[in-house]
């Protein structure tokens, strides 16, 4: 047999070894009760508390973050808040917000429609306990917009909120 015919079946051997061999890979095998799902959240949950554990300077700058910068109260009585309503409240911070604002809401019920932009984000929604602040608006989906068709699902929302890192607590929105 010439080189040419021993290289051929060397190649085939290989190819063939390839195919009914199960295949490795360099990750770490999955049990076999567990799913790739699983698996990934597992070792996401292990990435989450290794970055979580670690103590440097990059860290240090995200501090202010989870404390108020500042703190707007809104009263339906203007004589007691700095604003009468949480839109009023939302409009009066700058167009970018990087800082966390707490809106503390007094007790009471507020009609109107809020809706927090994509660029204000940090915002914080204090109300003075679920049963005491509502904030309500009466849109549904067939409400009639301004153009004269129904306003929609999306378009309904009595608070809506487009920018991340939301919070909201003690407070009851209804439609």
């Amino acid at each position: 047999m010439s080189n040419f015919t021993h290289i051929f079946y060397v190649i085939i051997l290989i190819l063939l070894l390839n195919t009914l061999c199960p295949k490795t890979s360099s990750a770490k095998q999955l049990t076999t009760n567990m799913t790739q799902t699983q698996f990934s959240e597992q070792q996401f949950t292990k990435w989450v508390e290794f970055v979580g554990s670690l103590k440097h300077s990059l860290f240090s700058t995200a501090n202010n973050k989870l404390f108020p910068s500042y703190t707007l109260t809104v009263d339906t009585n203007p004589a007691t808040g700095d604003f009468s309503s949480i839109q009023d409240a939302i409009d009066s911070l700058p167009f970018i917000n990087l800082v966390r604002v707490v809106i503390k809401v007094h007790a009471g019920v507020y009609n109107e429609k809020v809706n927090i932009p994509s660029l204000k984000s940090f915002i914080t929604i204090e109300g003075a306990g679920a049963e005491n602040t509502i904030v309500q608006w009466g849109d549904t989906a067939q409400t009639i917009g301004p153009e004269g068709q129904p306003i929609g699902t999306y378009a309904s929302a009595t608070f809506a909120v487009n920018a991340p890192y939301f919070i909201a607590k003690n407070i009851t929105f209804k439609n």
